[in-house]
Parts: structure tokens; C-alpha cells; sequence
């Protein structure tokens, strides 16, 4: 079973996490074609300088403890830049890095036959990393499936890419709009929560009373997640219902006539749903008026 969890989709995991390096900001996420700015910093002064390694921005060894990785215009989907420190000789310090998340995106376009889409999702504070399943959907089918990978503890943020390639010539000219949408979910299974449908409700049975007496109709049933109970009736006047610890109760606190009928309950969560009628009779009531089923639920 499964926690199923949506939303706008960052993910990576940083190497050199004992590597006294500061990153601000750690990740970022720039439109496409935009200008991107970090700064990396250290306060170690085994270090004898730092630098960035990247296709774009790179920037060599320089002996300075602040460096700045800038682009005016970032025009690759996928960038991974690099800050590193180089030691000081004989420090017993080895090099070391780090890398930030950079995340790039786009608003929606047009695009041509035959040219691929780069989409990017991102999913935030989430946990535990491997048990994430990521779905991508073109309208309501799945297009592909994969699960994150890490052993990081504690919530993460996620990022996804995916390059959507099926923009055939047909599909095209046949699609004005392609809708494209992620979807992050929670593999719990096996130690996670066991889910399972409402089971039969057994206690509710039907009942006679005496007129003026007070009752109550207890509906309860096992299920994970915990129900909603909702219940019709010949009437709710002078009814009152009272939902708590997983069981819904009918009171009744002064049975008269015109509580004679079915009493149905209806119990369900999302793997599912049960029912059960009841008739109410009241003994000594006098007249039977005309009614109609009425519904309550809360």
C-alpha cells in the first residue's frame, strides 16, 4: 500500500559532508536563461585558497576564502558546479567539495515536432528518501516510474527530471496542449502502516423499545485509515450523533413514534466501504405518520 503525497517537485545528495565549505545558497532554482549566483566560503584556514569547476563560471584555484560562482545567462538543463578547497601543504587536510542543487526550469512553451522537453519536479521536506516513488503522467497515463535513490535520514528535498521525448509529428498536430504532470508516493510496505477496508459492522441489530425510553445505536468497524461514518434515518429530530475512538452512536434520549424505521449506516475510508440496516420499533406508539429517509453525516 501506499502514501500517495503531490505536489511542485528539489533532490541531491551533497558529497563531502565533512568538507568545511558553506554554500549560500545551498540550492537554487533559475529559469532558464536567467542570471544564478553562489557563493562558497570557509572559515578553515588549512585551506590555502578554493575554487569552482564548472562548464559554465568555472573559475580555477584562487587564494581567497569567498569565491562567487556567477552566470549571466544559464542556458544548460543539467549543471552541476563544483566548489573545492585545496590544502595547505603538509596540513594532513585533503582536497575537498561540494556541490549545490540547480535546479533549472521553465515556464510553459511552445515547442517544435520532434524536440524534446526538459521538465523538472521538485518535492520538499520529505522522508524517508528510499521509500519515494516518482510517477510522471501525460494526462492521466503513466509515462514513467522510478524511485529516488539515498540513505540520507531525516527530510530531504527532491528533484526529479525527466526528458519528455514524445512529441511525435501525429501527436503534435493531433495535441494543441500536452499536460504533464509528477506525482511523489510514499511506499510504506512492509513496515509501514497495513491498510485495509471497513470491516462488516456486527453490534448494530435490530431493536424494540418502549415509548419514552432512550436508546442509542452504536456502528463501528475496523479499518485503516480510521473511517467516516455517516448514517439515514426516518427522522433526526431529537437525534443527536456523536462520532469518537473510531465509532458513530445514534442517541435517542426520548424514543417516540415517529422514530419507528430503518436506520442504515454507512462507514468508509479510502480502500472502501460498508453498510448496515437496522429497524427501529417502538411498542405502545400510538400512529404512524407518513416520512421520508432523511441523511445525516458528519
Amino acid at each position: 500500500s501506499a502514501l500517495l503525497i503531490r505536489g511542485l517537485i528539489i533532490i541531491s545528495l551533497h558529497a563531502g559532508a565533512c568538507c568545511p565549505i558553506e554554500l549560500s545558497p545551498p540550492r537554487v532554482a533559475v529559469r532558464y536563461g536567467d542570471p544564478v549566483s553562489i557563493n562558497c566560503s570557509t572559515s578553515d584556514h588549512l585551506y590555502k585558497g578554493m575554487g569552482w569547476e564548472s562548464p559554465l563560471g568555472g573559475t580555477g584555484l584562487k587564494p581567497v576564502r569567498h569565491l562567487t560562482w556567477s552566470v549571466d545567462a544559464l542556458t544548460r538543463w543539467h549543471i552541476s558546479p563544483v566548489c573545492f578547497l585545496s590544502p595547505v601543504p603538509k596540513s594532513g587536510r585533503d582536497q575537498c567539495s561540494k556541490n549545490p542543487d540547480v535546479v533549472v526550469y521553465t515556464n510553459r512553451s511552445v515547442v517544435k515536432e520532434g524536440e524534446p522537453v526538459e521538465v523538472t519536479c521538485i518535492i520538499r521536506r520529505i522522508a524517508p528518501i528510499h521509500r519515494v516513488i516518482v510517477r510522471w503522467y501525460s494526462s492521466d497515463t503513466v509515462i514513467t516510474e522510478r524511485r529516488a535513490e539515498g540513505s540520507t535520514e531525516g527530510l530531504v528535498d527532491l528533484l526529479f527530471g525527466y526528458n519528455y521525448e514524445h512529441f511525435k509529428s501525429s501527436s503534435v498536430r493531433q495535441q494543441q496542449l500536452v499536460k504533464l504532470k509528477c506525482e511523489a508516493v510514499l511506499d510504506l510496505l512492509p513496515e509501514g502502516p497495513q491498510l485495509n477496508p471497513p470491516s462488516q459492522i456486527e453490534e448494530l441489530e435490530d431493536i424494540e423499545v418502549e415509548l419514552g425510553s432512550e436508546i442509542y445505536l452504536q456502528c463501528a468497524t475496523r479499518a485503516n485509515p480510521r473511517p467516516e461514518y455517516s448514517w439515514s434515518a426516518p427522522t433526526f429530530l431529537d437525534v443527536t450523533q456523536v462520532n469518537e475512538d473510531g465509532v458513530s452512536r445514534l442517541l435517542i434520549p426520548n424514543v417516540a413514534s415517529h422514530h419507528t424505521g430503518v436506520y442504515t449506516c454507512y462507514a468508509s475510508n479510502e480502500r472502501g466501504s460498508v453498510t448496515k440496516q437496522v429497524t427501529v420499533s417502538v411498542k405502545g406508539e400510538t400512529h404512524t405518520l407518513p416520512r421520508s429517509q432523511v441523511s445525516f453525516c458528519r
